[in-house]
C-alpha cells in the first residue's frame, strides 16, 4: 500500500504539470487533451472528473485511445467513461426527436382549433342573419345553438391547454432613442437642441408619443404639465416634420383637458402675448375650445363633433380659414337650430336605431349609454369664459384688438371660441351669466365693417340665446345692463341687416335670429 501510495504520489507530480499547462494553452486542441487526461488521471486514482465544456465526439475518441495504452486496471474505467458518454448522446438524440415530434403534434392542434374556430363563426354568422318573419322549425334553432356552445367550449379547452407565450417582438428597445415613460422625459426630448445631432430623432419620437402618455396620467402630470404646454406652444418645426402641428394641438388639447386650471391659466395670457404669432393665437384659441369640448361631452362625442378635414390637414391657411370661419345654423320647423356637426351626430343614431330594431330576443342589443356629469360647467366662469374675455379688453390686449393687422380675424376666432364655451356650458348653472356677457360683447360687435366679424357675432347671438332656456326672459331681465339690447332692438336690427347687409351669411344669419325669437324656440348650436 505504500508502494502504491508513493507511485501515485510520483505519477501525480508528473501528470498536474503537464495537465495544468494544457488546460491554460489558448488553443482548443490542447485544452481538450488536457482535460482528457486529467479525466483518465482521475479515473486511475479512483476519483471522478468531468469537464462540461469537453466536446463528446473529442472525449470518446480519446478515450478509446487511451484504453489501448493506459494499464489494464484502468480499462474499466475508461470504458465505463466512454459507455456513459454514448447514454448522454442517446438521449440527446431522443430528446431533440421528442422535440421535433411536440412541434409538429403542437402545429396539427392549432390548425384543429383554427378550423373549429371558423365553423363556429359561419355557425354563429348563419343564426345572426335569419329573417325574423321565417318559419322555425321547433328545436332546431336550440339544437344549433348547442351544437355552437359545445364546439365553443370544447375550442375552450382546447386552447387553454396549447395556450403558448406571445414570441413576437417589435424591437421598439433597439431604436436609436426610446420612448419616454414619465412626461420629463418627454420634455427633456423636446427641449433638445437643433445642433445635436439626434435633435430631428428625439422631436420625431417625442411628438408622436405625447398625447398617448398625457393621457396615460403619470404621476408628474399636475407638475410638469405647465411647463410642457409652454414648449409645445412655443415648439417651431426646425426639421420639417410631417403632422407637426397636429402633433403640437392633440398634446396641448390633452393638457388643457386634464389639467384645466393649471394649462389654461397659462394658454389664456398667450393669446394677448405680442411675442406670439398671429398662428399661435388661434392655436391657443383652438385649443381651449376643444378642451372645453372634451370636458363636456366627453373625449368620444368630442372627436366625433369635431370636422374631420380639419383634423387631418397641416396646412396652417386652412386651418386659420376654418377657425375664423362661423358654424352654419339651420332654422327647423319646430324652431330648434342644429348645426352641421350636431345634424351629422344625430343622423348617425337615428341609422343606429333603426338597425337595433329586431325581432329576435338576444341580438343586437346595445346597452344605454351612461350618464356623465359635465365637468366644464364648474370651470367655465372661473377658468375659461371671464379670464379669455377680460384678457382680450384689458390694457395688454391693445395689441390684439387695435394695433394688430389682423384684429379683425382674432376677434372672429375669439367670438367663436366663447360661443363654444357658452354652449358647452348651456346645461349648467353657470349658463345664464355666460350668455349675459356673451350677447354683451356680441352686440357691440355686431355693425362691425368687416364681414367676417358681423358674421361670428350674429353667431355668438345665437349661441347666447340657445343657452338659456328663454332667450327674451334674458333679455327682460337684464335688459340695460352690461349694454344688453331691447328686445325690440334686437328684432330691428335683425330686419334691416336682412334687408340690407352686404354680405349673404350675415343676412341670412339674421333672418334666422328674427324667426327664432318670434318663435321662443330652444335653440341648440
Amino acid at each position: 500500500a505504500g508502494t502504491n501510495e508513493r507511485n501515485e504520489d510520483s505519477l501525480a507530480r508528473a501528470v498536474v504539470p503537464g495537465v495544468n499547462a494544457h488546460l491554460n494553452s489558448t488553443r482548443d486542441d490542447d485544452r481538450w487533451a488536457g482535460m482528457v487526461v486529467a479525466e483518465a488521471f482521475a479515473a486511475v486514482v479512483g476519483q471522478t472528473l468531468s469537464f462540461d465544456d469537453l466536446p463528446a465526439d473529442y472525449r470518446r475518441d480519446a478515450l478509446r485511445y487511451l484504453g489501448d495504452v493506459v494499464p489494464s486496471a484502468a480499462a474499466a474505467d475508461v470504458a465505463a467513461v466512454v459507455s456513459a458518454d454514448d447514454e448522454r448522446a442517446a438521449k440527446a438524440k431522443v430528446y431533440e426527436r421528442y422535440e421535433v415530434e411536440s412541434k409538429i403534434a403542437s402545429r396539427e392542434a392549432e390548425k384543429k382549433r383554427r378550423r373549429k374556430a371558423r365553423e363556429s363563426l359561419r355557425n354563429a354568422q348563419a343564426l345572426t342573419t335569419k329573417n325574423p318573419d321565417d318559419v322555425v322549425v321547433s328545436g332546431s334553432e336550440s339544437d344549433e345553438e348547442d351544437d355552437v356552445f359545445e364546439d365553443d367550449d370544447r375550442e375552450s379547452s382546447e386552447a387553454s391547454s396549447l395556450e403558448a407565450f406571445d414570441l413576437t417582438d417589435p424591437g421598439d428597445d433597439l431604436a436609436a432613442v426610446q420612448k419616454p415613460r414619465y412626461l420629463r422625459d418627454l420634455l427633456d426630448l423636446l427641449e433638445t437642441k437643433r445642433e445635436k445631432e439626434d435633435a430631428r430623432d428625439k422631436h420625431v419620437v417625442a411628438l408622436e408619443s405625447a398625447e398617448a402618455l398625457i393621457r396615460a396620467r403619470p404621476r408628474d402630470l399636475r407638475d410638469v404639465a405647465p411647463a410642457l404646454a409652454k414648449v409645445v406652444l412655443n415648439l417651431g418645426n426646425n426639421f420639417d416634420l410631417p403632422r407637426f402641428e397636429l402633433h403640437c394641438r392633440q398634446s396641448l388639447v390633452s393638457l388643457a383637458a386634464l389639467q384645466p386650471r393649471e394649462v389654461v391659466a397659462y394658454l389664456v395670457p398667450q393669446f394677448v402675448d405680442p411675442e406670439l404669432t398671429v398662428a399661435k393665437r388661434i392655436e391657443v384659441l383652438d385649443c381651449l375650445a376643444a378642451a372645453a369640448r372634451e370636458l363636456a361631452f366627453g373625449l368620444d362625442r368630442a372627436v366625433a363633433l369635431d370636422d374631420p378635414s380639419y383634423a387631418s390637414t397641416d396646412d396652417p391657411a386652412t386651418r386659420r380659414a376654418h377657425v375664423a370661419a362661423p358654424p352654419t345654423v339651420d332654422l327647423l320647423e319646430n324652431g330648434r337650430r342644429v348645426s352641421s356637426s350636431s345634424r351629422r351626430v344625430r343622423r348617425h343614431s337615428d341609422d343606429d336605431a333603426t338597425a337595433n330594431k329586431t325581432r329576435r330576443w338576444g341580438y343586437r342589443r346595445n346597452p344605454a349609454e351612461a350618464a356623465r356629469p359635465n365637468e366644464f360647467g364648474a370651470l367655465a366662469p372661473r377658468h375659461f369664459f371671464f379670464p379669455l374675455l377680460y384678457a382680450y379688453l384689458s390694457p395688454s390686449g391693445k395689441k390684439v384688438r387695435v394695433d394688430s393687422s389682423f384684429a379683425g380675424l382674432l376677434l372672429c376666432n375669439l367670438l367663436n371660441t366663447l360661443s363654444v364655451f357658452a354652449h358647452c356650458a348651456a346645461t349648467t348653472p353657470a349658463a345664464p351669466a355666460l350668455a349675459t356677457h356673451l350677447l354683451a360683447f356680441a352686440w357691440a360687435k355686431a355693425r362691425d365693417d368687416d364681414p367676417a366679424v358681423r358674421r361670428s357675432a350674429c353667431v355668438a347671438t345665437v349661441t347666447a340665446l340657445a343657452s338659456v332656456p328663454s332667450g327674451l326672459g334674458l333679455l327682460q331681465r337684464h335688459a340695460g345692463t352690461l349694454g344688453l339690447p331691447q328686445a325690440q332692438d334686437l328684432h330691428a336690427f335683425a330686419a334691416r341687416a336682412a334687408a340690407h347687409d352686404p354680405d349673404p351669411s350675415v343676412r341670412a344669419l339674421t333672418a334666422n335670429i328674427a324667426r327664432a325669437l318670434d318663435s321662443q324656440g330652444t335653440l341648440l348650436l
